[in-house]
């Protein structure tokens, strides 16, 4: 395993996240919060276990390449497919 998705209410994510350092030696799983991304309307407070994730807001967001939501990684991903199969 190599990637992982949670999702949830802030205190969710946080104890999932505390869940998952707690048991590292166990499992050999450890968060790099530098290649950890948070989706959210508002950013991270900097005293939160979030502080070093790197910020995106909903419509910067894809998911092994595929945009979460309408904005503008949506916009290009449909431009792009439009490009390469000639849509009207």
């Amino acid at each position: 395993m190599d990637d992982l998705t949670l999702g949830g209410p802030t205190d969710v994510v946080e104890a999932d996240i505390d869940h998952i350092t707690a048991r590292e030696k166990q499992t050999g799983l450890h968060i790099d919060a530098a290649k950890c991304e948070i989706i959210s309307h508002s950013p991270a407070p900097r005293a939160s276990q979030f502080s070093n994730f790197i910020f995106l807001a909903p419509h910067e967001a894809e998911l092994l390449g595929a945009p979460l939501f309408t904005g503008s990684k949506m916009d290009a991903a449909m431009a792009s497919l439009c490009a390469t199969q000639h849509c009207n």
